[in-house]
Parts: C-alpha cells; sequence; structure tokens
C-alpha cells in the first residue's frame, strides 16, 4: 500500500504545473510618488505584473515584472488577463512601449528568449563565437536584428495580436556575453555548440507597440 502511494505521489509531482485565467484576482496599486499602477497577480508558482506610468513623459509605456519559473509560453494564459485589464482601464491611453527588462533576470527563470538568442548567434555567420563579438563591430545592432529575424520573442506577438497590435523590437542595450558552458541555461543548449563558445544571452530589451486601426 505504501509502494502505491509513492508511486502515484511521484505521478502527481511530474506533472507540470499549468496557468489558468480563470478566477484570478487582479491587485490595481497607485504609486503617487512613482506616478505609476501596477496591475498584479499572485499564483502558487509565481507574481505577474504589469506597470503603466502616469506622468507625461513615460505615459504610454507598459513594464513586464516576472517572478517564478514558467516559460513564456506558459505565462501568456495569466498575463492575457492583465494585459485585458490594464487596457480596458486605460482606454484613453496610446501604448506604444512594451519595457521586457534583462533577458537574464535573477528573480525569472524563464529563459525562453535568452536560449533563442544565443542558438541563433552560434548560428550566425556575423557572429565570431571565438572572440565574443559581432562581425560588424556593433554588439547592440547584431542582437537586435538577429532576434528580430528569429523571431525570439513570437510569444509577445501572440499576446498582444489579439488586442490589435503588433510587437517589434525598438531597441536593444548593456548586451552580455559568456562562454557557453558558462550559461545560466547551458543544458538547454545543443550539443552541438562548443563549451567555449561564447555567445550573447543577455540584455536590456524594449519592444515597440503599434496599433493596427
Amino acid at each position: 500500500m505504501k509502494k502505491l502511494e509513492k508511486f502515484f505521489a511521484a505521478i502527481i509531482y511530474l506533472i507540470p504545473i499549468v496557468l489558468s485565467a480563470q478566477n484570478l484576482q487582479i491587485l490595481i496599486k497607485t504609486d503617487s510618488l512613482a506616478q505609476t499602477e501596477s496591475y498584479t497577480c499572485k499564483v502558487a508558482s509565481g507574481e505577474f505584473s504589469l506597470e503603466v506610468y502616469l506622468n507625461d513623459l513615460n505615459k504610454g509605456i507598459i513594464r513586464y515584472r516576472y517572478t517564478g519559473n514558467h516559460s513564456l509560453k506558459e505565462q501568456l494564459p495569466v498575463l492575457k488577463e492583465l494585459l485585458a485589464t490594464v487596457l480596458k482601464k486605460n482606454q484613453q491611453t496610446k501604448f506604444h512601449t512594451f519595457a521586457w527588462g534583462r533577458l537574464n533576470d535573477t528573480h525569472n527563470k524563464d529563459y525562453t528568449m535568452a536560449v533563442r538568442l544565443a542558438k541563433a548567434a552560434f548560428q550566425s555567420q556575423l557572429w565570431n563565437s571565438q572572440t565574443g563579438k559581432s562581425v560588424n563591430g556593433n554588439i547592440n545592432f547584431f542582437v537586435k536584428n538577429t532576434a528580430r529575424q528569429m523571431n525570439i520573442f513570437a510569444e509577445l506577438k501572440e499576446l498582444f495580436s489579439p488586442f490589435g497590435f503588433s510587437v517589434d523590437i525598438a531597441s536593444v542595450e548593456k548586451v552580455l556575453v559568456l562562454p557557453a558552458d558558462k550559461l545560466p541555461f547551458s543544458d538547454s543548449l545543443p550539443d552541438d555548440i562548443p563549451k567555449k563558445a561564447r555567445l550573447p544571452f543577455d540584455c536590456q530589451l524594449w519592444f515597440s507597440l503599434t496599433a493596427n486601426r
């Protein structure tokens, strides 16, 4: 009997947690000092937050913060509910920017876009994996173009499309490079990538939002 209990317990443990948009509680909080309004949802496996700016200088920017282990694809159900709430409450705001932050966030164990970027760089003739530099010398330009061409942000297009927005990479800054075996997601890289191949894996990233109407 005890063996059966352990067996079924192991099965339950192996079943991945699936995020659902049902019965979500969204906390809306205004920070009058920072001139921001946050939309936060806490679930057992993480915390999601979209933040909008209320001052004229930064109005139209949505910033995303996530703490957890879910992949970007798995985050979408909750993200869609948060975004729907943001857009409904701010119907007069013309949103133009989605601020992602760094690809390799210490609080966010989702490496979806970072893995795609590293793989794409290794396959690109415009990247020197021995020196860890772009062939044309402009690493920000390389990462921006490569990320766009390889569509590393496909899930974000899926997120915004139902709400009538097109998404593109607007700006890349502060790119970081490490040997493949030192990357936080080294186990997710293909075996044909040498351990000492120096690859871009992290950067500060902003996306542009364009209303399709």
